[in-house]
């Protein structure tokens, strides 16, 4: 989507539900072609100064209307991302929320972007600091959290008066078009918000090393945030990087034991332990690791997993098949 629905590519790729097995959406594997579009309408748009060159309040009218928009449109939203995701429709709906409470927050920052003044600089001068746009933002977001970690991301830079093109994950990409959908109805001009689908090997890897593209937001592996890195280098572009985690949970004999308990469990359950930041391995002192892991056994027995559309689901689908089998063979490798 560039200034509407459109697009080169003649392939495209089918995504099923992870939990039942049926096609909820079919996408467009969009090429250089579309990339090269998309960035040609962000850049059109932000040098006409449509968006870049108005008020923050204006700006902060359109992110106000999106966050109520996502709120209006929650039920829909909350059960394509459940559907994509296999994640339990509960903590969709969750998620959602909180991503339009980070739009709402945005459009503040939107009226509160200012720039400084230096009268210290003696009679004759005076000292200017403006804070002015970026321009164009390449944002690749990940599987896991298609909507949230949207969130955390296009609402500022939008906010900052910059155009984007927003690449999502192929399996996940169907709640960043409804996005789209929704900040157009909000009064977003045309050209601002593009959308390209399509593989990290190609709509990726494009985005990272498009010479009119000047910064790049990408959430994802550290291997592929290292290929990033070498692809922007090329043009000396900005590149924020959120890469994956190693993160040990220690347990102490001193601690209380129901809360570590609490904490253990949902830090490698939440999102199916599909997280940067999931609990990867379990340290616990050895005077109270027979008893420690004794509870945690009984406690994981009643977590309740399932069907992700069923309201009382604790923990959904993995992702992918691939993915699955992984941590299977994670399960194999920790027994041996």
């Amino acid at each position: 989507m560039a200034n509407g629905p459109r697009g080169h590519s003649s392939e495209s790729f089918v995504r099923k539900s992870p939990a039942h097995d049926i096609v909820v959406s079919t996408y467009p594997a969009g090429t250089v072609e579309d990339v090269d579009e998309a960035v040609k309408a962000a850049r059109d748009a932000f040098d006409c100064g449509k968006w870049s060159r108005i008020s923050g309040a204006a700006r902060a009218a359109v992110l106000l209307k999106t966050a109520q928009l996502i709120r209006e449109n929650l039920a829909e939203l909350a059960l394509l991302e459940t559907l994509e995701t296999g994640k339990p429709v509960a903590q969709s709906r969750g998620e959602i929320q909180g991503a339009a409470d980070i739009w709402e927050y945005a459009a503040g920052l939107a009226r509160s972007v200012n720039g400084d003044s230096f009268n210290n600089l003696g009679d004759n001068m005076l000292g200017l600091v403006t804070r002015e746009p970026i321009g164009v933002v390449g944002v690749i977001t990940p599987w896991n959290f298609p909507f949230f970690i949207g969130a955390e991301r296009y609402p500022y830079i939008l906010a900052a008066g910059c155009t984007l093109v927003a690449k999502a994950a192929e399996i996940t990409s169907g709640t960043t078009l409804l996005l789209a959908g929704i900040l157009k109805e909000a009064g977003l001009p045309d050209g601002v918000f593009n959308v390209v689908t399509g593989s990290g090997s190609v709509v990726g890897q494009r985005i990272t090393e498009h010479a009119d593209i000047d910064m790049v937001s990408f959430t994802g592996s550290t291997a592929v945030g290292q290929m990033a890195l070498h692809a922007s280098a090329k043009n000396i572009k900005r590149l924020g990087l959120e890469l994956g985690g190693k993160n040990p949970q220690v347990v102490f004999a001193d601690a209380d034991i129901d809360a570590a308990l609490d904490g253990t469990l949902f830090g490698f359950l939440f999102n199916t332990g599909q997280c940067c930041v999931s609990g990867s391995r379990l340290l616990v002192e050895r005077s109270i690791h027979k008893d420690f892991c004794q509870k945690l056994v009984e406690r994981a027995q009643k977590v309740r997993s399932g069907d992700p559309l069923n309201e009382n689901t604790q923990i959904g689908a993995i992702i992918t098949e691939k993915h699955y089998q992984t941590v299977l063979g994670y399960i194999e490798q920790g027994k041996k």
